[in-house]
């Protein structure tokens, strides 16, 4: 199956993919890492606009209308406030990797349900 993946494990695979111990230190390839999330963060949810990387895809601001739930423990009627969601919208490239990256998976479940 698949895990999730963290900041912490993106900064990881980051710097072993770039950096060595001459180049670079674990804490510049973190900070590049937080720059850009906080970069994507503060352009889509402070200043409104919408961030697309090509082949990645976009991200964007849903805003969720208020609606009526319920109270799980007192079964009382609770008003949901709007709110606004970071979105993510992948491209087609991404999702096509991601679908043939989920169909690999797939197969070889397959073949060790079958040994």
């Amino acid at each position: 199956m698949s895990e999730d993946i963290t900041r912490t494990k993106v900064v990881d695979m980051i710097h072993e993919r770039l950096f060595d111990r001459k180049r670079g230190t674990k804490q510049v390839c973190k900070a590049v890492v937080d720059a850009f999330f906080d970069e994507i963060r503060e352009q889509v949810m402070v200043k409104g606009n919408t961030v697309g990387i090509t082949r990645i895809g976009v991200f964007s601001c849903k805003l969720k209308n208020s609606r009526m739930a319920q109270n799980p423990k007192t079964n009382e009627p609770a008003l949901v406030k709007p709110r606004e969601l970071l979105a993510f919208s992948a491209a087609r490239p991404f999702r096509y990797a991601l679908a043939a990256r989920v169909r690999h998976f797939d197969k070889l479940e397959a073949a060790n349900r079958e040994n």
